[in-house]
């Protein structure tokens, strides 16, 4: 029995050696070249088209649709950075003051999303771009000096909402920044009752439309998705919507500033990310448009009609516009198109009978029932061939107030302009 164990256990122990052996000299051919293979991965830096963050500085300058393009924008981002390893783009919002502020202190990005009002401080920091497959007409609006400096990639427009039961009557219009609304209007050879008072934001004239303020209102693309989604929720009925075609400005822009080549091309490889046909398809879900002509994005009536008209041929505005001259084109365009409500449209003629400029500037401030204004705002800019000019009861009609100038004096401080804060009684008749 002991003879049998110990043969059992040298069996096992010879073959545990043969084994031990044989693994020996096969591993070299098998084992160690993986071995060496995951070692040079280590040792070997993994090489990268771009290694470092991209910092995108996003200015909304006019009403969106549904979402938040700054929303839109970081899901782009965050895809790109998933097929571009070692590429990082930090997104940063902030207003039209903070972006003044920063470029104030020296501060640049790498690239910069932006609509109307920026001005021309930053054409002489950015690249000339090339992007196909964009339509020529909204690529006007990106130009600079002859050079191509801000690529369009998301559209909207302007539309003007009825009340079916209503015919005539005062329209809203909100004014925000730079967008000149009335243009649109004008180009479609429409005229509307306004509102005197232009100081209303967006939302304050929407709310207004839904409250029977306003009869009209003269909106965004915004505003058609509120009234979309009120009609869908079954709040709101007996209203029509038209679209406004042949002029727009609200466009968003994309540019890269000047740096090295390398950052240079990865901006421009983002860029092309959000002009691609996949990621302009994806805009209906902030019900925004595409600035492609090979994108069709709604089948809804109320966005499919505004699509096809913003889909012909559209002005669009210079980007690179300074905020003086796109006050005055507001000015002048509000000047065409509106029919003013109450007596103020009567002395605005009346100034312009006395041979008075007036209006570089006005507002109602306040108003109490339908006729009886009480409180007005002018700007008044005089211009007076002479040094001193009387001019007599430019206004008098039953017992409002009288405005008249008794002299205009060269050492006056009022030389150049004139501010006038005046109670105006106008008496329902």
């Amino acid at each position: 029995m002991n003879k049998l164990k110990k043969g059992i256990d040298y069996f096992v122990k010879f073959g545990i050696s043969v084994l031990i052996v044989a693994f020996l000299l096969v591993s070299p051919f098998t084992i160690m070249p993986s071995l060496l293979k995951s070692q040079s991965n280590v040792n070997r830096a993994e090489t990268f088209e771009y290694q470092g963050i991209l910092e995108l500085w996003h200015i909304e300058t006019f009403e969106g649709g549904s979402a938040s393009r700054g929303n839109f924008l970081e899901k782009q981002a965050i895809k790109f950075e998933r097929e571009h390893r070692g590429t990082y783009i930090v997104i940063e919002n902030m207003s039209l003051e903070q972006l003044q502020l920063n470029l104030k202190n020296g501060k640049t990005p790498d690239m910069i999303s932006f609509g109307i009002g920026v001005g021309e401080e930053i054409a002489d920091k950015l690249i000339p771009l090339k992007c196909a497959n964009i339509r020529s007409d909204l690529l006007e609006g990106g130009r600079f000096c002859g050079k191509q400096l801000a690529i369009p990639y998301i559209l909207g427009g302007y539309a003007i909402v009825q009340k079916n039961a209503e015919s005539t009557g005062i329209c809203g219009v909100g004014i925000k920044g730079a967008i000149n609304p009335f243009k649109a209007v004008e180009k479609n050879g429409k005229k509307l009752k306004l509102f005197d008072d232009i100081d209303v934001d967006t939302y304050t004239a929407y709310d207004r439309f839904l409250k029977g303020q306003f009869n009209s209102l003269l909106g965004t693309q915004r505003d058609v998705y509120r009234i979309y989604n009120r009609q869908q929720k079954g709040l709101l009925s007996d209203v029509s919507i038209s679209a406004l075609g042949g002029y727009t400005d609200l466009v968003q822009y994309f540019s890269i500033f000047k740096t090295n080549s390398q950052i240079e091309n990865m901006c421009n490889k983002f860029l092309n990310t959000l002009t691609s046909f996949d990621v302009q398809t994806k805009f209906a879900d902030i019900n925004m448009f595409s600035v492609r002509s090979d994108v069709t994005l709604y089948s809804s009536e109320i966005f499919c009609e505004m699509e096809k008209v913003l889909n012909k041929n559209l002005e669009v505005n210079n980007v690179f516009k300074n905020q003086d001259v796109l006050q005055d084109e507001i000015k002048k365009f509000m000047a065409k198109i509106g029919e003013w409500n109450g007596h103020i449209n009567n002395y605005r003629q009346t100034c312009r009978n006395g041979h008075l400029h007036c209006f570089d500037k006005w507002a109602i401030v306040k108003a109490h029932q339908h006729k009886n204004w009480w409180l007005c705002k002018f700007v008044c800019q005089h211009k007076f061939n002479n040094q001193t000019q009387k001019v007599h009861k430019l206004f008098a009609k039953k017992q409002h107030w009288v405005f008249y100038f008794r002299q205009w004096n060269k050492h006056s401080l009022f030389r150049q302009r004139l501010w006038w804060r005046c109670c105006l009684p106008w008496w329902s008749t």
